[in-house]
């Protein structure tokens, strides 16, 4: 999570914003312990939970928030992969580890240690007006566990966690330039408004100061 601490020391102590290159989205998600609210599956120990909402940034997609937590008392290795259905499904981009460095062809990690919570997030264009948009299929420790589908219903409000993950993704995408013709400073703004909260945990209000702050910078 150490991108998250770039930005705040580029905005708090040099009053600027952070180089494009300092800001990674998936470090910036991860900083925060969220709990997808939407259909989750367990195996050895290991919990995939998911949660599907309205994409900020783009009306007419979906914004999946896919959590892994590890075992109880044990590491595990796990592989996962949003397996889209074709007919739903028009395109799909996951957010942020383009590049990881020491990965080869930027290929995700699959050590996942005991206790630990690792977030995922993935933009999806569905065709026309679908909502059944496929499947998280997965293994632990080279063994099949349990898919969980992935789906989108419009009558369910998404939970206070899915919305901070939705804001976290937008606003790293906003510092780090991506989707510039689509995440503008108006979008930020209204999005920590809505998860603006007299009881929301400091950290969580400290974040919000500091895109008011990254705001006033502009």
């Amino acid at each position: 999570s150490a991108s998250l601490d770039w930005v705040t020391h580029s905005i708090r102590q040099e009053h600027k914003m952070p180089p494009s290159d300092a800001v990674r989205v998936e470090e910036i998600l991860n900083h925060f312990a969220l709990r997808p609210a939407g259909p989750a599956a367990v195996a050895q120990g290991v919990t995939v939970s998911t949660e599907t909402l309205p994409c900020p940034w783009k009306p007419s997609a979906s914004l999946l928030i896919v959590s892994f937590r590890g075992a109880a008392e044990k590491d595990s290795q796990i592989q996962a992969m949003f397996d889209a259905n074709p007919s739903n499904v028009s395109r799909y981009r996951l957010l942020g580890f383009a590049s990881v460095s020491g990965m080869p062809d930027g290929a995700m990690p699959t050590h996942l240690p005991a206790k630990a919570l690792t977030l995922v997030a993935i933009e999806i264009e569905p065709n026309n007006a679908a909502t059944e948009f496929g499947s998280i299929q997965w293994n632990i420790n080279g063994l099949d566990a349990p898919a969980v589908q992935v789906s989108r219903r419009s009558d369910t409000e998404p939970s206070d966690d899915a919305r901070f993950a939705s804001l976290l993704c937008t606003y790293g995408q906003w510092l780090s330039g991506d989707q510039a013709g689509l995440i503008d400073e108006v979008i930020v703004a209204a999005l920590a408004r809505e998860v603006a909260a007299d009881n929301l945990p400091p950290e969580r209000f400290d974040l919000l100061n500091l895109i008011d702050q990254s705001l006033n910078l502009q």
